[in-house]
């Protein structure tokens, strides 16, 4: 089975692909739910019909166009704008498990960044 090591507050944890399965459909019901609906509408459609979960020879877990990468200490999934631009949106999705030690998607936040 593939799987990686995901550091978090309380230890390393394994992220297999399964788990990252049920983190795309996790993601999808987040963003569902968030408000408004213009600046997360597109990233649904996106993760529906482009974004198949999968883990690169070199350890990187992604799910479509969002990497999982390390911010803060805490496990994100990072999904950056293209093309760049002066000033670009990226999307947020920490990661944590839960009380049944299963991987949930926490937020989804917008982080405005400025390009160079």
């Amino acid at each position: 089975m593939i799987s990686i090591e995901v550091n978090t507050a309380d230890g390393v944890h394994p992220l297999t692909l399964a788990d990252l399965e049920a983190l795309k459909a996790n993601l999808i019901e987040v963003l569902s739910e968030k408000k408004p609906e213009q600046d997360y509408g597109f990233l649904i459609g996106e993760l529906r019909d482009h974004s198949a979960p999968m883990i690169s020879e070199d350890g990187v877990a992604r799910i479509g166009g969002w990497r999982l990468t390390e911010i803060s200490g805490r496990p994100v999934f990072e999904r950056q704008q293209m093309p760049r631009a002066p000033l670009m949106r990226f999307f947020h999705a920490p990661i944590a498990l839960d009380e049944d030690g299963r991987w949930r998607i926490t937020d989804v936040i917008i982080v405005k960044v400025r390009g160079r």
